[in-house]
């Protein structure tokens, strides 16, 4: 691997990309290839694209589209869709991301953070969704509940020797490859079911699309690469990513005949040849090709000891630019000689301090999913609501959450046919693509209110500062500590701007203090307990039930909960005084 030199003109414009499609001709044509390929972000692909389509001298040019930025648009979809439904409010309150970059989380701005945080909600969800499979089992296949016992054994065997050999004859084991099947049968049951069960399975759906494509550049499977594509491009129809739709559709099917217009590219990519493996001896270890830039060359460019506190000029920082790819190369064979950055038999995340944060992570998300929260697996609940704030979604919201995937497939279908296949198309494929504005969960807090809160609440804090400017003049105030009180009407780090209350990590604090007592059962003495009601609440079912029924309900509970103790406070938040009279 070797860097090429920088073109010092703006990538936006199409002489540039002209540019570098020209010097990747001459570069063909020196090292005597029939083929070969480049590979371009979404923006550079579109400008690309349209030049070889031109330029018959670009013919055995293989465009490709870049795989980093790709995941990057697919994790933004997901948060666009599930951040406000209880997703944001889960990861705030877990501790697994803090509340002031959750934001950049959930539009895929952070890469690192967001995979990791879609890998343990996923992983969650799924040890939540077995638990609802095994009475599932017992109710729908009482007869080949067998089976469960045999694939248990089977892993427990699995465990104790651990090799490719044995994990091949785990994969064929009959019982273990029937309990999946079922297991299938189980979710698509959930995707059929009830609304809240089959919009968090269509949750599950989406980070596996990105674990798929992640493992088809690791492992360089052009198959699950093709077929990673193949699944996200509905959801980005659905969701109005409309440049990523439209050149995903195209670039899927350019590669799905790969191996008919150009079948020793083709080839190669069967080989792994589309991503790049930067270390011979890590297994695991390939990266898409336009992450590979990150990698090295934008890694020792700007950081410490690079663009980082070199020099505030702009001329100064564009000729430093200029040689950067020479500057990595250096760093890179120094490296070599040194014995440092060489590649080993390991994986960062396979270390024990990373194991340990990762489990106890997906622990604090189930305990939290599961005693906390509005079960979003259970085949009772009829109605689509915000696992975390129980929200009722109105019809309209309902229906785009549930029918996205559908009206997605069905936008590309069209798309396909319409644009690509017809010989002779009445849409031409730049014609412009309509945009679906699905609604969320998002737009329900923005239809409480007549005006943007955001507008409204910016104006406030602008005329305010410019009164308490004014008094601190008039009374010789220091203005460090007028401007030590918050602005807004209500402290920012208790209410976001909306004024709804910001989420905190409340976990955190439940665990510091049960760190600082004993068990209950241990407590000889006197003892308080405290109930979380409106837990309870929530979490009871009041289909058909008056206040007092509902009232009677609760209470019986609360007693049951404090059976042990002497005495019972219980702080109510209620909303009907029958219900406090019933109660």
């Amino acid at each position: 691997m070797s860097y090429l030199p920088t073109i010092n003109a703006p990538a936006t414009e199409m002489s540039s990309v002209n540019e570098v499609l020209t010097q990747t001709v001459n570069i063909m044509d020196t090292l005597d290839l029939k083929e070969i390929v480049c590979v371009f972000d979404q923006a550079l692909y579109a400008k690309a694209a349209e030049i070889s389509w031109k330029h018959e001298k670009f013919k055995n040019l293989i465009l490709r589209m870049g795989a980093f930025y790709t995941i990057c648009n697919l994790l933004s979809t997901i948060g666009k869709r599930f951040q406000d439904a209880g997703l944001r409010d889960l990861c705030v309150e877990s501790g697994m991301i803090a509340e002031g970059s959750i934001t950049a989380v959930m539009e895929g701005r952070k890469y690192n953070r967001a995979v990791r945080l879609h890998k343990i909600v996923y992983e969650a969800m799924m040890m939540l969704a077995w638990k609802g499979f095994l009475p599932w089992i017992q109710v729908n296949h009482g007869v080949e509940a067998q089976h469960l016992e045999e694939a248990f054994r089977s892993i427990s065997t699995f465990h104790d020797e651990v090799s490719q050999a044995s994990f091949t004859e785990l994969m064929d084991d009959i019982s273990l490859t029937r309990i999946l099947q079922l297991f299938q049968e189980y979710i698509d049951s959930l995707r059929n079911g009830h609304p809240l069960a089959a919009f968090w399975v269509s949750y599950l759906n989406m980070p596996e699309i990105m674990l798929g494509w992640l493992r088809a550049a690791r492992e360089g499977d052009w198959l699950l690469h093709l077929a990673s594509i193949r699944a996200m491009i509905p959801w980005c129809l659905a969701y109005d990513t409309l440049n990523y739709a439209r050149f995903l559709t195209y670039y899927y099917a350019t590669m799905s005949h790969l191996s008919i217009d150009h079948p020793e590219v083709h080839q190669q990519f069967m080989q792994g040849g589309f991503s790049v493996q930067l270390g011979s001896q890590s297994p695991f270890g390939r990266i898409p090709v336009d992450q590979t830039i990150e990698e090295p060359v934008n890694r020792d460019t700007q950081t410490t000891g690079g663009t980082k506190g070199f020099s505030v000029k702009r001329a100064a920082v564009e000729r430093y630019y200029l040689t950067s790819e020479y500057r990595s190369i250096y760093l890179k064979q120094l490296r070599r000689m040194l014995g440092r950055g060489m590649s080993h038999l390991s994986h960062p995340d396979l270390v024990m301090p990373i194991i340990t944060r990762d489990e106890a992570d997906v622990q604090s998300i189930e305990k939290l999913l599961e005693d906390d929260w509005t079960n979003r697996f259970d085949q009772n609940e009829t109605e689509l609501v915000s696992i975390s704030t129980g929200t009722l979604s109105p019809p309209d919201v309902a229906r785009d959450l549930l029918d996205a995937h559908k009206i997605g497939a069905e936008t590309y279908e069209a798309f396909k046919r319409d644009r690509l296949e017809d010989e002779t198309p009445k849409t031409q494929f730049h014609d412009k693509l309509t945009k679906k504005r699905l609604k969320t969960f998002s737009d329900i807090r923005k239809n409480l209110s007549t005006n943007n809160p955001n507008k409204v609440i910016m104006q406030a804090d602008r005329k305010l500062f410019a009164h308490m400017v004014l008094v601190a003049e008039n009374r010789h105030l220091q203005m460090s500590d007028v401007l030590s009180h918050p602005l807004g009407p209500l402290p920012w780090a208790l209410a976001n701007g909306e004024g709804t209350l910001r989420k905190t990590n409340k976990a955190a604090l439940a665990r510091e203090l049960e760190k600082q007592v004993l068990p209950a059962e241990n407590i000889l003495m006197l003892s308080t307990k405290i109930i979380d009601v409106m837990s309870l609440v929530q979490k009871m079912k009041g289909n058909d039930q008056t206040f007092s029924q509902l009232a009677e309900s609760a209470l019986t509970q609360i007693l049951h909960e404090g059976a042990r103790s002497e005495r019972i406070d219980v702080i109510f938040d209620v909303y009907r005084e029958d219900s406090i009279k019933n109660a």
